[in-house]
């Protein structure tokens, strides 16, 4: 009998070292509600509810200088690689922070990595993964 054909990483769909995400969605709420997070407690997340975008890795976060009214809707583009995470907000400047992506272990869409609250009353419309970083200016245009 044949054993099963394993192809890909050992985290699936899931690429550790490098990606990007792509979400786009609206948050009425205010706090730290979450578009999308991921991590197991202390791993990375990219929230909204106040006017800035940020994502948290569990010690540091990253946030966008320009602001957004979330409950309009909004586009954020995130993308990490070894000790770097960037994000943007809307198209806007991005913004970058020399700190490591955790691994997390479950993806929460529309909560953040807590898991104990924190969830967005709103919509996502969109969400895209590349197991790849993309360059700023693609951050920029795809959130444009």
């Amino acid at each position: 009998m044949r054993t099963v054909d394993t192809v890909g990483k050992a985290y699936g769909f899931y690429e550790p070292t490098e990606g990007t995400v792509f979400v786009e969605g609206a948050v009425v709420n205010t706090g730290n509600p979450g578009l999308i997070g991921w991590g197991s407690g202390t791993g990375s997340i990219i929230r909204g509810g106040t006017a800035v975008a940020a994502w948290w890795s569990g010690t540091a976060s990253v946030s966008t200088a320009n602001t957004a009214t979330w409950s309009d809707g909004v586009k954020i583009g995130a993308s990490y690689k070894a000790a770097l995470r960037k994000l943007t907000l809307d198209g806007g400047t991005v913004a970058s922070s020399a700190t490591e992506n955790p691994i997390g272990d479950k993806i929460r869409i529309g909560q953040n990595f807590s898991g104990t609250g924190n969830v967005a009353n709103g919509h996502i419309r969109r969400l895209t993964y590349w197991p790849r970083r993309q360059a700023d200016l693609t951050l920029q245009v795809i959130t444009q």
